[in-house]
């Protein structure tokens, strides 16, 4: 197991025909036709390759956005990765290139579309500004029934319908509206139940919309205070996607909060046997629930394992200091616990 920053750094022996093809995509991107370029960047920002999207190529022009379909698609793809990397680290997010696409794309497109509802999720999430997250949800119902006049089937309008009401129910969210949240989702539940694929990617969309929705209700449900109901939704996710390993990390979760150790366990090993991501947040997670299974040995196993994938894990390194020395079966990872604790003293330091 290991991060990867870019498609081109999978080893060989690991590369698959498809992500062959993806890679031939990237390295060969500046001959792709602007088609096979959208396609390519909307793959790299799925898979979290937010850095090679931002940077594969410049922003289009305002006139290419305002006139062009494709072009404003592009960037739309280049705002989003931009916009996510950004909200890792900087506390006052700058909106601006999500922004420019949702004002400026053709009206009745897409793009116009997703940089709407994306901007509803960012007002909610990272700048809590609810007034701007009203403003882009009106942008976006406009948009949607702009679109409603294009050529798309009855499927390509659910899908949409069902994302346009995943991102609304951030605002009663953020105005503390139970009643509002759980209308909304209903709908957006409604309208992904009436997106069936007939052809084989219109399945994969399927899926893809399907899984996030269960994972929004999940948490609905949690906030609400139904852990059980939270639990059956993320038990849904994970039967209909069973590689999606952030789900299984989110069932871990609940297994844990609603005590089942044991269960816990099972989920954040497979979460992270199927990462990244989160794989080295998931083998410590495994390493809690082993604890708490009343299993020391294979617990400082896993915080091993997260140690591995990430050397400044800091809580891993602390547990395995912690537990390490209680059993004569685990102090063989007491000199790596204390190693590493002293390099992540000395990085810090540093910094």
């Amino acid at each position: 197991m290991y991060a990867i920053h870019d498609p081109g750094e999978v080893q060989k022996a690991h590369v698959s025909a498809n992500w062959a093809f993806l890679q031939e995509c990237v390295w060969n991107y500046a001959t792709l036709a602007c088609e096979l370029r959208y396609a390519t960047l909307s793959t790299l920002l799925a898979l979290g390759f937010f850095e090679k999207a931002r940077d594969i190529q410049c922003p289009p022009s305002d006139d290419q956005i305002r006139t062009d379909h494709t072009q404003a698609s592009i960037g739309c793809a280049i705002a989003a990765a931009t916009v996510a990397l950004a909200s890792q680290y900087d506390k006052q997010l700058d909106l601006s290139p999500l922004e420019r696409i949702a004002s400026l794309a053709p009206v009745g497109s897409q793009p116009r579309f997703e940089a709407s509802i994306e901007l509803v999720v960012q007002c909610a999430k990272h700048t809590n500004d609810l007034l701007n997250a009203r403003r882009w949800r009106i942008n976006a119902r406009k948009s949607l029934d702009e679109i409603r006049g294009e050529r798309l089937n009855t499927f390509e309008m659910a899908l949409l319908e069902s994302r346009f009401y995943r991102s609304a129910a951030f605002v009663p969210f953020m105005e503390g509206d139970r009643d509002g949240v759980v209308r909304e989702m209903e709908l957006c539940e409604y309208h992904a139940r009436l997106a069936l694929g007939k052809t084989f990617d219109e399945r994969i969309l399927e899926r893809e919309n399907l899984v996030p929705m269960l994972q929004s209700r999940a948490k609905e449900a949690r906030w609400l205070g139904d852990l059980a109901l939270a639990k059956t939704r993320l038990q849904l996710a994970v039967n209909a996607d069973p590689r999606d390993s952030i789900r299984w990390a989110e069932l871990g979760e609940i297994e844990l909060d609603t005590g089942n150790p044991e269960a816990a366990h099972s989920c954040y090993l497979i979460a992270a046997t199927h990462s990244p991501p989160g794989s080295c947040l998931a083998w410590h997670m495994a390493g809690e629930a082993a604890y708490l299974c009343g299993d020391l040995e294979l617990a400082c196993a896993h915080y091993y394992e997260a140690l591995k994938i990430d050397p400044m894990c800091t809580s891993a390194a602390q547990r395995l200091r912690q537990f390490a020395p209680k059993s004569p079966r685990t102090q063989s990872f007491l000199p790596l616990a204390q190693a590493l604790e002293a390099r992540q003293q000395q990085t810090s330091e540093t910094d």
